[in-house]
């Protein structure tokens, strides 16, 4: 599958993570847990003298808030509701700000 998503990032012209694209920088994707929490959101903060020292950096979340739809259809249901926590929590900003840290999205690499 990798091959395949870099042939259509070339052909597209498209950034794609752990990949060097011609005309795109580097972005390191950040692996901080598996579909079972683990190790889970507490790598990024005891890791982040690591993660800030790179350019361009992904962390990949699956934020969200937790409803019974959410409870019965998707077994990743409180990994959302801890990823969300993590996002909008004040040790999370003063985390980033301490780092000097800038939230970008793909198209502006």
């Amino acid at each position: 599958m990798a091959a395949a998503a870099r042939t259509l990032a070339e052909k597209y012209r498209l950034p794609l993570r752990n990949h060097d694209i011609t005309g795109f920088p580097h972005v390191d994707f950040i692996q901080f847990r598996t579909y079972h929490g683990e190790p889970g959101l507490s790598y990024v903060y005891d890791h982040m003298d690591d993660i800030s020292s790179r350019p361009f950096v992904e962390l990949m979340s699956h934020p969200a808030y937790v409803d019974s739809y959410l409870l019965q259809s998707s077994s990743y249901n409180l990994q959302r509701l801890a990823e969300l926590d993590f996002l909008v929590n004040s040790k999370t900003k003063d985390m980033l700000q301490k780092y000097s840290v800038e939230l970008i999205n793909y198209s502006q690499l």
